[in-house]
């Protein structure tokens, strides 16, 4: 399920990015911030017992399809000539 979630967010994000046209116009700058934390508690983790993973039985099954339309990105890169590097 994470692939199929992962690739859906990846096809919206190329959807979403790709129809943007942005121009940056002013540098930003992050708020200074001093933040005390004040004293966090401490703990002690002991084991007291072995775990082990399920068993499980799995058949069949078939994961839903999607068509998803996206648009058409073209890239062009310019390599430097060798005598540039």
């Amino acid at each position: 399920m994470s692939m199929l979630r992962n690739t859906i967010m990846l096809g919206a994000i190329t959807v979403f990015t790709a129809a943007c046209d942005v121009d940056k116009t002013q540098d930003g700058k992050l708020p200074d911030v001093d933040v005390d934390v004040g004293k966090l508690p401490k703990y002690e983790l002991k084991k007291v017992e072995e775990g082990r993973a399920p068993s499980v039985n799995v058949k069949g099954g078939q994961m839903p399809k999607y068509d998803v339309d996206t648009p058409d990105v073209d890239v062009d890169v310019d390599m430097p000539e060798e005598d540039d590097q």
